[in-house]
């Protein structure tokens, strides 16, 4: 065995032969798919050196090898290569193959034709000054590599039926020798709008915007990746960016991003993941009990990076009578965002809301009023998208009361419903009983919402026929704006309509593929029976938990 001076010496000799064969592969263009005459090239290379064979694969990879013992070992590069992209942003010709003070120029010198000539000149050394008798070299230019990350491996190993004991990758890493590699995934964000004509973009919704903040954040998450040994750091870029629009004078009504992720040691979801909020505050002020709004919104400030105030009305000056005034004023000097559950009396809640934004210089969210729920259908519409894709047009929805005898309940969330669902192109029926009509600004939303969407928006007062072929049932209870100011007379109308019950029998009036939904909590024997909450039509949960996700993008959003 030589000694490493030696090794050197008999390198040097070579080293003109090595960078002449690496201008030719320089000057021999290679795009993924197109790498048929640098293969060739290569391959003559190898068998003017010596190797013992030299064979091009089906798939176009070249394997070729020297020595035949029994322990394997692989030199690999991929030959093919990016595109050249913008030539007037090259200083020189990027196939020149120009060298220069020593340093040779030109696409693919460093990914990864550098690579594949140093190997096979590596390999003709060891063939020279003796290759080990235990030991089989294969040197492989592999192919696709640049669109089909690891194709060509899988048909090294399966179908060529080639496995070496130890593969050496020439991917550059700074002269320095890397145990590993990091992993890449390949990901794509969509995001979607609303066109219109590009002379009055205010009545849709640009998918470019939507997706710029989204660009802003990734940018951010690559900057806050932390290197970790012996792979260094993990890493997230932007590789493409389309939108779709029905004309260049129109708004984008789509956004697709590609992004390029690598992969490294020691990452988790919590680490690659950037804080939108860090050290951001938003102030929860409730007059009402909470489980799933509560809940949603503190864990999804915290998984933002930011904090919760919870503020409950009765413990705090609002009982006193604070005004909406000062609540805004002094919240907006504290923190970044205020959110506000009023839902209880009618003509209270949001027009409380409201004042408090015209005094806020924060963001406000209704985390439900009186007449709406915002936060709940949000997550409705989530659940609804995730079940049936994004187009909604023509599945109906059966928004429908129900009986429940625990307490008088508002109105938001059918009233939410009927406005949110309307502006997508759904069938909306609404069913109660005569006493249980709700808000008339609500109902003339919903009408005007189904006229632009090309829905329709039905009320009946029958749940049969509610459900009737319906694709999503949506029974729950609210008490008759008129009575919740005397709950005893609300609770005795209620009564009336005790067979006004989500079970089996009524569930299956729907479609076969119908899922049940519920905001919860549900009262179990009277809205619903167990066998359908508990079901395989039941969609309560995930419902639940895209509260949280909802409620979080609200504040990424907004704060």
């Amino acid at each position: 065995m030589l000694t490493n001076s030696q090794y050197y010496t008999a390198a040097k000799e070579i080293e003109a032969d090595l960078a002449t064969f690496m201008q030719d592969i320089i000057r021999i263009p290679s795009l993924s798919s197109e790498e048929g005459a640098v293969i060739e090239r290569i391959r003559t290379e190898m068998l003017n050196v010596g190797f013992d064979e030299a064979i091009v694969d089906p798939m176009g990879n070249l394997l070729g090898r020297i020595g035949s013992g029994p322990f394997v070992i692989a030199l690999d590069a991929h030959i093919d290569t990016v595109d050249t992209g913008d030539l007037s942003a090259w200083d020189r010709d990027p196939h020149s193959g120009d060298i220069e003070d020593g340093v040779l120029y030109g696409r693919g010198t460093s990914d990864q034709k550098g690579g594949i000539a140093s190997a096979v000149y590596a390999a003709a050394l060891l063939k020279k000054t003796g290759v080990p008798d235990n030991v089989t070299l294969y040197v492989t230019a592999t192919v696709q590599e640049e669109d089909c990350d690891g194709l060509c491996w899988q048909y090294i190993v399966n179908e060529d039926g080639l496995r070496p004991d130890l593969v050496v990758i020439t991917e550059p890493t700074s002269l320095r020798i890397y145990r590993g590699h990091r992993g890449r995934m390949e990901m794509e964000v969509q995001t979607s709008g609303v066109s219109c004509h590009g002379s009055a973009p205010e009545r849709g919704i640009n998918a470019v915007y939507k997706m710029a903040g989204i660009i802003a954040d990734i940018e951010k998450l690559n900057e806050a990746l932390e290197p970790r040994e012996p792979l260094g750091k993990g890493t997230v870029t932007i590789s493409e960016i389309r939108s779709t629009s029905p004309s260049l004078c129109a708004v984008a009504d789509g956004c697709t991003i590609h992004l390029d992720r690598r992969l490294t040691v020691g990452e988790t979801e919590e680490t690659s993941q950037t804080l939108h909020l860090p050290h951001k505050t938003i102030f929860l002020i409730f007059f009402d009990k909470s489980t799933r709004t509560r809940n949603s919104f503190e864990a999804g400030i915290t998984q933002l990076g930011g904090h919760g105030h919870f503020i409950d009305s009765e413990t705090s000056q609002i009982a006193h009578g604070e005004s909406p005034k000062d609540m805004g004023i002094i919240l907006s000097s504290y923190g970044h965002g205020i959110a506000i559950r009023h839902d209880v009396v009618p003509g209270e809640g949001q027009t409380y809301m409201r004042e408090v934004a015209k005094w806020a210089s924060v963001p406000v969210i209704n985390m439900q009023c009186d007449v709406d729920h915002p936060c709940q259908t949000l997550a409705d519409l989530m659940t609804i998208r995730e079940e049936f894709g994004k187009d909604l047009r023509n599945l109906k929805i059966a928004v429908s009361w129900a009986y429940a005898p625990s307490y008088v309940k508002p109105m938001s969330v059918p009233q939410g419903l009927i406005m949110l669902m309307s502006r997508y192109g759904m069938n909306v029926t609404l069913a109660h009983p005569p006493e249980y009509v709700l808000m008339s600004e609500p109902m003339r939303l919903a009408r005007e919402n189904t006229e632009r969407s090309g829905g329709k928006f039905k009320v009946v007062h029958s749940m049969e026929e509610a459900f009737a072929g319906a694709d999503i049932v949506y029974p729950k209870s609210w008490g008759p704006e008129a009575l919740f100011g005397n709950p005893e007379e609300a609770m005795k109308v209620a009564a009336k309509y005790r067979h006004w019950i989500c079970d089996e029998a009524m569930m299956a009036r729907a479609k076969q593929e119908a899922i049940y939904m519920h905001c919860l909590p549900a009262d179990r024997g009277s809205e619903v029976t167990d066998a359908v909450i508990d079901g395989p039509q039941s969609r309560v949960y995930p419902e639940a938990e895209n509260r949280m996700h909802t409620a979080k993008a609200l504040m990424a959003l907004t704060m």
